[in-house]
């Protein structure tokens, strides 16, 4: 769980990211996967989508360099891998390699729409 950390005057190091969840047990199951598309929400929150492939959804709130929380989204219609994904307020466009399987959230609800 390293990242590359880069601060407002630029300089870089790596750490160790340390998540916390809202439910326990899903500090055992989450993994995250390559392969993933995030997206910058806010200036301390991701969205983390698919990867593997997988049809997961998390929401990553930065509190720290080196904490994050992790909330779990309503899961996509379809697995991703090698997706993309697009910021349009208040939107979340999830793009893979068919439009018509396009997949949508509404960020300020936390739900896929």
């Amino acid at each position: 769980n390293k990242v590359l950390y880069i601060n407002e005057k630029g300089e870089s190091e790596l750490v160790s990211l340390e998540f916390e969840f809202d439910r326990p047990e899903d500090s055992k199951a989450i993994v995250f996967k390559n392969f993933a598309s995030c997206t910058v929400i806010e200036r301390n929150k991701v969205l983390y989508t698919g990867g593997g492939p997988s049809n997961e959804v998390f929401l990553l709130e930065f509190k720290s360099k080196k904490k994050a929380h992790v909330t779990c989204l309503p899961k996509m219609n379809f697995k991703r891998c090698w997706h993309g994904t697009i910021y349009v307020r208040p939107y979340v466009y999830v793009i893979g390699t068919n439009f018509l399987k396009m997949n949508k959230y509404l960020i300020e609800l936390n739900r896929r729409i």
